[in-house]
């Protein structure tokens, strides 16, 4: 059963991706900008997962999205381990 909060939830991230994808110019400014793009785009597929795993194949897709929360998570761990240390060098 497809629940209504996880239906917004990757609306919004849509709505995300969207801007992302409108100030991508503005983006590389922000250090290691990758890293962060990418947890982003993997928390998104796990937001799919989630939606999609009521209508087919529920235990791929419960496991796929678990992953994904995973792989996102590791992601944003190493962005921020990356601009702890940029901040270190630079003082």
């Amino acid at each position: 059963m497809v629940q209504s909060n996880e239906i917004v939830m990757f609306i919004m991230g849509i709505g995300v991706l969207i801007f992302i994808m409108k100030n991508s110019e503005e983006l590389v400014y922000i250090p290691h900008h990758k890293l962060l793009l990418r947890s982003f785009y993997v928390l998104l597929g796990a937001w799919f997962f989630t939606n999609i795993e009521a209508l087919i194949a529920t235990q791929i897709c419960n496991i796929a999205e678990h992953v994904c929360y995973v792989c996102s998570s590791i992601l944003l761990t190493l962005w921020l381990f990356r601009m702890g240390f940029k901040k270190e060098e630079a003082e």
